[in-house]
């Protein structure tokens, strides 16, 4: 499997490429596991919520921005808080 995305200095075509992208994600997980993780409380939720909000900020009218699939992430834990609870 070949994973390219438009933006991306590298491919994940071969385990070396997929450990790398783990290495960098293992790096940088402190500072954005805690909007990357599954609200397990109202308190996590309202994060979520407050990010979005940042988010949508950033963003503004630009549906091709590069952060609108974190948007789609952020809503998606939102939503399995909510009581969607599928992910």
């Amino acid at each position: 499997m070949e994973l390219i995305r438009p933006g991306m200095p590298w491919s994940v075509s071969t385990s070396a490429g997929l450990h790398h992208l783990i290495c960098q994600v293992a790096e940088h997980w402190p500072g954005v596991q805690p909007l990357l993780h599954v609200p397990a409380s109202e308190a996590d939720y309202d994060l979520l919520v407050v990010s979005l909000v940042e988010l949508k900020g950033i963003i503004g009218r630009q549906a091709a921005h590069p952060l609108m699939s974190l948007v789609a992430v952020v809503e998606v834990l939102m939503h399995y808080y909510e009581g969607g609870r599928k992910i």
